[in-house]
């Protein structure tokens, strides 16, 4: 009996530096520490939910995609949805996987069944993105319009703000309503790495680089592996003429996954060969 009581605290301090090994730029420590408080969870969570054991799976297939290991990253998200169907964010990360991976088809199934559970604007924004790659013009015009009702709620409501700026920024629409967005989540959260990353990358998209560089500071603070951080924070650094930086930045986006972005793996590349 005392096993079992303890094993509850192993799983969530095994999940806990997990979690600070991610942020902190330790990611191979990562997914092994999540690994084993999988594993503590599986022994002991007999009559667990099915979608609390699903989140592991979901979260192995974020670390697995950040470290490069797509066919893996993809096969855990599966995973996650084979235990609990109705998992949306699971499908919302399998989307954005299958379209670095250069596959809009099954991105648009994926982000399309999430959606239908939870419209969140990242997983509209991925089915507008898939259907603009399968050549569905009309349909990305509706997706698109769908996020931008999404926003009017938010800003009544603030809700969403995080993922509406990052989706604005990312498509460069919309730039100072994206930098007004993202500000207030900012403002909300304090100094929290994805926050400010957002922050940064939309101010740099509304021509605001002062802003962004020293909210990507803030971000880098822990030198956090995630590919995106690592090349929104290369292009900041080249627009301020640190070449060095920039290479280092870009170079290590690449490194940690080379297909990160469907769009921004390539710019990493053909920024990269002009240094």
């Amino acid at each position: 009996m005392a096993r079992l009581h303890r094993s509850p605290e192993r799983e969530r301090s095994a999940r806990r530096c997990a979690r600070s090994d991610e942020l902190t730029g330790r990611l191979p420590e990562a997914r092994d520490g999540l690994r084993r408080a999988a594993a503590l969870y599986e022994g002991y969570a007999v009559t667990a939910s099915a979608q609390s054991r699903a989140w592991y799976h979901y979260r192995l297939g974020e670390l697995a995609f950040e470290a490069g290991d797509n066919s893996e990253a993809i096969a855990d998200e599966r995973d996650a949805l084979a235990l609990f169907p109705r998992f949306n964010l699971a499908d919302t990360a399998l989307a954005r996987f299958e379209l670095a991976n250069g596959d809009p088809q099954e991105a648009l199934s994926a982000a399309a069944a999430g959606a239908e559970i939870a419209p969140l604007p990242e997983t509209l924004g991925y089915e507008a993105d898939a259907q603009r790659a399968l050549g569905n013009q009309a349909s990305a015009d509706l997706t698109q319009e769908t996020i931008g009702a999404i926003e009017r709620i938010g800003n009544a409501y603030r809700v969403n703000d995080r993922l509406i700026a990052v989706y604005y920024s990312e498509h460069r629409l919309r730039a100072s309503d994206a930098l007004r967005i993202a500000r207030r989540d900012a403002a909300n959260r304090g100094d929290e790495i994805y926050a400010q990353d957002t922050l940064a990358w939309a101010a740099a998209m509304a021509g605001r680089w002062n802003e962004a560089r020293a909210a990507m500071a803030k971000a880098l603070r822990y030198d956090t592996q995630d590919p995106r951080l690592q090349f929104h924070a290369g292009m900041i650094a080249l627009h301020f003429g640190d070449r060095a930086a920039a290479k280092r930045r870009l170079s290590r986006a690449l490194a940690l996954n080379a297909t990160f972005h469907p769009l921004y793996a390539d710019e990493a590349r053909k920024t990269l060969a002009r240094l």
